[in-house]
């Protein structure tokens, strides 16, 4: 992946990579992370000297706008697509949709309108080797749109972006971006299509108690507490197309979200919820995880267990075991604290909520028994290790809501949980 983005823990922003303007030497690229507390959706903001942006595609689910295709994966992968006139409103607190002279200043700052395609374009995920090499982290992924009839088109080929300007009554003007192409293009299109949206920081806007920024459409910086630097990155699980934010925790890579890859046998949704599949990830029997048959939930895996266990985990991530777990709790704390360093700021019942500390987001996925039942959603957290405790039982990683530590306990390895992989 081409850039990290880092945060310290005691401070909301650090800069994590910086980019040498050639005219003025000055370095002019900062990132930061900000979490929108309408959903709790995590961003990467980048700053590009004087304009600050949104690194991702918004997110925020408003009337008017939906996902490529009515699939929730495509909503996660590459953002919501919004109507016009949903758009208007869709922006957090203090943050607008930009016009096409805030677009040009963009272009300035990395080249020119003619090259900003190859400088502003994602570094993998366009067809026909259209990618670019993401030099600023701007990050621009090809979501394609939807046209008045809800029919969509160009997933992987193009990516379009609403600006404020109106061409008429029903026509507003976009920008956009192309496989096939090297730069940056504007056009117009009726309102009624629904395109992507990167949202632009106005601080004119924050908290003015304008029709346009209600007092519910906030947003905050992602505040930290642990004793730790934390860098995060996007990787892409090439087996399905998944992204995952990934979070490095002193000499630890982690995946920042549940595995949601889907298993032959032995893995399902909560309640046999998709969407809880793709925002609390996939829960999975010890054996699923580990990438072995079934019966062996029921006998003794000595042998078969390697020192660094892929399982089910992408290439180049394995199965965490349980003394790995304990270096995570080691470099946050300890396990007395850990529960609320790295369980997730919301989500959680009866303010359970922990404070996210290192962006770890343990979310409270609940488990299934061997009989498909579902408990402990929104209560608790089981994360599965690579460690077997005896022939019928291995260790999981228990978070609850009402507890600050975190449990290393040995649970049936029939049961279904989450599980989250550790980089080689």
């Amino acid at each position: 992946m081409k850039f990290h983005l880092s945060y310290p823990v005691v401070i909301v922003c650090l800069l994590a990579f910086f980019y040498v303007n050639a005219f003025t030497g000055e370095e002019d690229v900062s990132f930061e992370i900000l979490k929108d507390d309408r959903d709790g959706q995590a961003y990467r903001i980048v700053t590009l000297g004087k304009q600050k942006w949104f690194a991702e595609n918004l997110q925020f689910k408003v009337d008017g706008s939906s996902c490529y295709e009515g699939k929730s994966k495509n909503c996660k992968n590459f953002g919501r697509l919004y109507t016009w006139h949903s758009a208007q409103n869709a922006c957090p607190d203090g943050w607008r949709l930009p016009t096409i002279d805030d677009f040009m200043k963009l272009y300035r700052f990395v080249g020119d309108k003619e090259s900003a395609g190859s400088s502003l374009k994602s570094s993998e995920g366009w067809d026909e080797d259209g990618n670019g090499m993401d030099e600023v982290g701007f990050s621009v992924r090809p979501a394609g749109y939807c046209k008045e009839n809800g029919s969509c088109v160009n997933l992987g080929y193009a990516a379009n972006f609403w600006t404020s300007d109106e061409e008429s009554p029903e026509a507003a003007w976009y920008h956009w971006f192309s496989s096939e192409n090297t730069g940056a293009s504007q056009n117009f299109k009726p309102k009624t299509q629904s395109r992507s949206i990167r949202c632009i920081y106005d601080p004119s806007l924050a908290n003015n108690g304008s029709a346009r920024r209600t007092a519910s459409r906030t947003a905050e910086y992602v505040q930290a507490e642990a004793p730790t630097n934390t860098d995060v990155l996007i990787v892409e699980d090439s087996r399905d197309g998944q992204f995952y934010k990934t979070v490095q925790i002193g000499s630890q890579t982690w995946m920042a979200e549940n595995l949601r890859y889907v298993t032959k046998e032995g893995s399902g949704c909560y309640k046999d919820n998709q969407d809880l599949c793709e925002s609390h990830g996939r829960l999975y029997t010890w054996a699923a995880a580990m990438g072995f048959s079934s019966n062996t939930n029921a006998n003794s895996a000595k042998g078969m267990v390697k020192k660094v266990h892929r399982g089910i985990c992408p290439v180049g991530w394995h199965v965490p075991t349980l003394d790995e777990y304990k270096i995570l709790f080691s470099t946050v704390g300890s396990e007395e604290n850990a529960g609320r360093l790295l369980k997730s700021s919301f989500g959680w019942y009866d303010g359970g909520n922990g404070i996210d500390a290192v962006g770890f987001s343990v979310l409270p996925a609940g488990y299934r028994s061997y009989s498909g039942e579902s408990y402990s959603g929104g209560g608790a957290a089981f994360l599965w290790t690579a460690t077997e405790a005896d022939m019928l039982n291995a260790y999981s990683m228990e978070f609850q809501y009402d507890i600050k530590r975190v449990k290393v306990e040995d649970f049936s390895k029939n049961y279904e949980r989450s599980l989250r992989c550790v980089k080689d």
